[in-house]
């Protein structure tokens, strides 16, 4: 079976010469409008499907554009809380909001061990070989 980008490209084939050589002849009991008849709902689903597409990609570009804005009021929300003294980095409302607070930042660093911090330190620097 061919792929239906083809058939679009078929149909084509088969209109264009019987239009220019034969356009009073029917072939398999078609006329050649009969025939643009029969087929014309897979050319026009083919060009309902390029709008569809089309629509998709503006759309997607407009989510886009919609999540930077998104982005940023985010952005000056988690400030406000960090700003806001009544609130602050150490806050549930900021822990709530799925950030570590600086109470979970430090209680996770005072748990490393020397050796583990050796052991990153020695693993992050570039080896000499």
């Amino acid at each position: 079976m061919k792929k239906s980008y083809d058939i679009a490209v078929r149909i084509n084939e088969i209109i264009t010469p019987w239009a220019d050589l034969a356009p009073e002849s029917k072939l398999g009991g078609f006329t050649l409008n009969e025939f643009k008849t029969a087929v014309a709902a897979s050319l026009d689903k083919r060009q309902e499907i390029k709008a569809l597409k089309a629509g998709i990609s503006a759309a997607v570009a407009e989510r886009s554009a919609a999540d930077t804005t998104s982005l940023k009021s985010i952005r000056r929300v988690v400030a406000g809380v960090i700003a806001d003294p009544s609130l602050g980095s150490d806050s549930p409302l900021y822990r709530a909001m799925k950030y570590v607070t600086d109470s979970e930042r430090a209680s996770a660093q005072s748990k490393q061990t020397p050796a583990a911090v050796a052991g990153a330190a020695a693993a992050s620097s570039p080896s000499t070989k």
